[in-house]
């Protein structure tokens, strides 16, 4: 495993404008003020992200995993809405052959 690139280096490539976006998705994120859903915690410890050492708060990163998983992800969150969006459409246009 490859644990060499930073929050920021991360955030650069997926394009994303800040880190929290990023860090919502760790599988032991916890946020009481806003809770996150389970579903969308898809980067593992030790798979996706590890620490700097055991006492440290530094996150770094396996570039290369981290950016399959999030493609992987948004990919399937696409597809959902898609689906949705379908189901609703023909929903209504039968509606309207009633």
């Amino acid at each position: 495993m490859a644990f060499t690139a930073s929050t920021r280096q991360v955030i650069e490539h997926l394009g994303l404008l800040d880190p929290k976006t990023l860090h919502r998705r760790r599988d032991n994120y916890v946020d009481k003020t806003n809770p996150v859903v389970p579903e969308h915690q898809v980067f593992k410890l030790g798979v996706h992200f590890t620490y700097r050492s055991p006492n440290s708060g530094v996150v770094i990163w396996d570039l290369e995993k981290t950016l399959a998983a999030w493609k992987t992800a948004t990919f399937s969150l696409a597809m959902e809405t898609l689906q949705e969006k379908a189901a609703a459409q023909i929903s209504k246009e039968m509606e309207g052959q009633s």
